[in-house]
């Protein structure tokens, strides 16, 4: 937990700094967090974020072997 600590204070950091509509975050989402995606939405508007954008994951190097 301590990297997603540290992710989130720098995000929290820069949205101070240039304004919260000028940071987006991509989250790369695994089977299962798809199991939760209250949480998952939820975990974006604690953070500050106002949208969340998703797209099919494109299987391309070590993704596409697994």
């Amino acid at each position: 937990m301590h990297s997603y600590k540290n992710t989130v204070e720098g995000i929290k950091s820069i949205q101070k700094e240039l304004g919260h509509d000028k940071v987006n975050a991509l989250a790369t989402v695994t089977s299962k967090a798809l199991n939760k995606p209250h949480e998952l939405i939820d975990e974006y508007i604690q953070i500050g974020f106002e949208s969340i954008f998703l797209r099919p994951l494109s299987p391309l190097g070590f993704a596409y072997k697994n």
